[in-house]
């Protein structure tokens, strides 16, 4: 799996991501040149994008986690 991520990363935060599998691909400096390169990227080599925050299933399942923590 490619994940893209500004090139100002935390080394925290790429070395999680690398230890849960993820290629990384380092573009831009800030999520929003990141993510509009991810996905022409994914367009171009004809994957699924998904936005990690923009996308209806993502907003979906973070609207349910607080119903899910507390048993509801």
């Amino acid at each position: 799996m490619a994940c893209v991520v500004p090139k100002n990363i935390s080394p925290e935060k790429s070395d999680v991501l690398r230890l849960l599998g993820a290629e990384l691909v380092f573009h831009g400096t800030d999520p929003v040149e990141a993510e509009t390169f991810a996905a022409d990227m994914a367009k171009k080599q004809g994957k699924v994008f998904i936005s990690p925050y923009n996308d209806p299933r993502i907003i979906g399942g973070q609207a349910t986690v607080g119903i899910e923590i507390l048993g509801n």
